[in-house]
């Protein structure tokens, strides 16, 4: 029985984790382009520049060279570095191959990061000796982080948070192992190259630095010593990977961020934001925050408190570090949840307005938010398991990891009804308009180059045309100007409009007043028929622009040296992502 429950302990991690993994991508295994995918800032943004990078053999283009179908051209350095591994899946599959195999290791990362981070906790810090059962209960917590609704291009941004706490507590302790030192290398590698610095990197690595200096204040220098050579390790591979944004940064080179004003807050509104943040963490960073979760951590205080009144014994080894862990989590989170709001609090906001923090999210720990939740959540279960003794604490636990992978399945956008947020990709990309519209433009002689009304560019940048507008991180300041030329007009009749572009302008789009309901997601059902479109079509020119695609027809198209050529229609799986493409050719006078 002890060799066959051995047996078992080692088979669960490997039982549970391909079964999470299975649950996770068998809706793009078995609909393939007909799977719901998310779309806001992913297919919209980073998938798409993955796509052309990878097609215009441009992933590792010297910074300078310019990428053709972004912006009417933009330098390589303001779409991400070389040495990305999203990037690199991209160059090696097609579209939605690429799309299905970051996604199984996003959520191959998160869960053995975050089993080696429980199993940690549950051997070094809890004290408690595994048996199959604890080692279910392990498998299952990582089982629901690793089926959070992750933001896709954030690759290990957040799914990777989990290895790398382990690989810094670890690398405290003499190495005694190549495959604990193997992992650690591990750990740095994939963090690096499938994270990102400026999303979590900087914001984890300042949760271990805090952790250095509680080393030096208890005198363990050892310790101490190995940490900060892990920090500068990873330090170091972030800033060569990421060489050229760095550069770009520290140039005299104005980019569109330095336009970038943070909204504002009131206090009452900031303690509401706060609130939010430590329950419900940021739409890219969701820690899947659910009742079983909740009821977790208020049963075992609850179960704590009860034993307390009852004078039990709480010097239980067990216990006691059970209730640290928790402590020093939730307070992270809390601390977490504080900084968030206090980044758009309005006197922040008011003090930093001049500095050089002005264009530095320092509120980003959210993205730490889903790795402490589930800290918090484990902490929590290793209580219920200590108080309640015995095979039914486990039991309870275990049920109780059991319900938060539900809530996690319940959650992932593959499983979620069709939306323009979560649309299935063929319906998103709509080869069938551009497909067509390919053809029609092919016998033109041109060197064509389109401008998007009420459709994402990234739709026909998918598709292989050239734009004029984009969505990107940032990019040249004096592009953002000439830009604006183009749709200056429209920008006067709504100030909404106007702020939106003014104070951020991620998104350089043609911009349609008229198109209040919907702006690039404008299908069919919320699209007006016609528009009246005031755009400066020579600023429009100057940018290469040949062709305006448009959701709506555009009445005063002959007006703006406008000739409609077609209208095409997709023939979409669901209704409502029906999509009408107006094409306009610019006369050459």
């Amino acid at each position: 029985m002890g060799q066959l429950s051995s047996l078992n302990a080692r088979q669960i991690p490997f039982l549970i984790g391909t079964l999470s993994l299975c649950v996770a991508l068998a809706p793009y295994l078995v609909f393939g382009t007909h799977a719901n995918v998310v779309a806001h800032d992913h297919l919209d943004a980073n998938f798409t520049w993955a796509v052309v990078l990878a097609h215009e053999g441009q992933i590792f283009a010297p910074p300078d060279a310019i990428v053709e179908p972004f912006l009417g051209g933009l330098e390589r350095r303001y779409l991400g570095g070389s040495f990305q591994l999203y990037y690199w899946i991209f160059a090696l599959a097609p579209p939605f191959a690429a799309l299905v195999v970051a996604e199984a290791l996003t959520r191959t990362i998160a869960y053995i990061g975050a089993f080696v981070l429980i199993r940690h906790m549950q051997m070094h810090v809890v004290q408690s000796a595994l048996g199959a059962r604890d080692v279910l209960l392990c498998a299952m917590i990582a089982a629901g982080f690793a089926l959070l609704s992750f933001w896709p291009p954030g690759g290990a941004a957040v799914a990777g948070v989990p290895l790398f706490f382990w690989a810094a507590l670890i690398v405290r302790y003499p190495i005694k192992h190549r495959k604990v030192a193997a992992g650690i290398a591990c750990a740095i590698s994939v963090f690096v190259l499938y994270g990102s610095l400026v999303l979590s990197g900087v914001f984890a690595l300042t949760f271990t630095t805090v952790l250095l200096l509680r080393d030096m204040a208890r005198g363990n220098w050892v310790k101490a010593a190995r940490l900060a050579g892990f920090n500068a390790m990873v330090s170091a591979a972030f800033i060569a990977q990421n060489s050229a944004l760095i550069a770009g940064v520290m140039s005299a080179v104005p980019t569109s961020r330095d336009e970038l004003i943070a909204p504002s807050f009131p206090t009452r509104d900031v303690l509401e934001l706060m609130g939010t943040s430590f329950l419900n963490g940021q739409y890219h960073a969701d820690p899947g925050t659910s009742p079983a979760m909740l009821l977790a951590v208020f049963g075992a205080l609850l179960a704590v408190c009860l034993m307390w009144l009852r004078g039990a014994d709480m010097r239980n080894t067990s216990l006691h570090a059970a209730l640290r862990l928790f402590g020093a989590a939730f307070a992270a989170l809390c601390l977490t949840a504080a900084i968030h709001g206090i980044y758009y609090w309005d006197v922040t906001r008011a003090a930093v307005a001049h500095s050089a923090l002005s264009g530095f999210n320092f509120g980003r720990f959210h993205w730490l938010q889903p790795a402490l939740w589930m800290i918090v959540f484990a902490a929590t279960l290793f209580i219920i398991t200590v108080t309640l003794k015995s095979k039914r604490g486990t039991l309870v636990a275990i049920a109780l990891a059991a319900a938060q992978i539900v809530f996690s399945v319940s959650a992932l956008p593959a499983y979620s009804p069709s939306s323009v947020k979560q649309p299935p990709f063929a319906d998103y990309f709509a080869e069938d308009i551009f497909s067509p519209l390919h053809d029609l433009l092919a016998d033109t002689g041109q060197d064509v180059r389109l401008g998007m009304i009420g459709i994402h560019p990234a739709i026909a940048q998918y598709n292989g045309f050239r734009t004029v507008d984009a969505y990107l991180q940032f990019y040249p300041l004096e592009t953002k100007v000439r830009f604006r030329k183009i749709i200056a007009k429209e920008l006067d009749k709504d100030k909404t409009l106007a702020r939106y572009f003014d104070e951020w302008g991620n998104r350089a789009y043609l911009f349609a007043a008229d198109l209040e309901k919907c702006r690039a997601a404008c299908y069919s059902r919320v699209a007006p028929k016609q528009i009246q479109l005031d755009i400066d079509i020579d600023a429009f020119k100057d940018f290469g622009g040949t062709h305006i695609v448009s959701a709506s027809k555009i009445m005063n198209a002959s007006s703006l040296g406008l000739t409609e050529i077609a209208h095409l229609q997709n023939d979409p799986q669901f209704a409502r992502m029906r999509l009408n493409a107006y094409v306009y050719a610019v006369t050459s006078e």
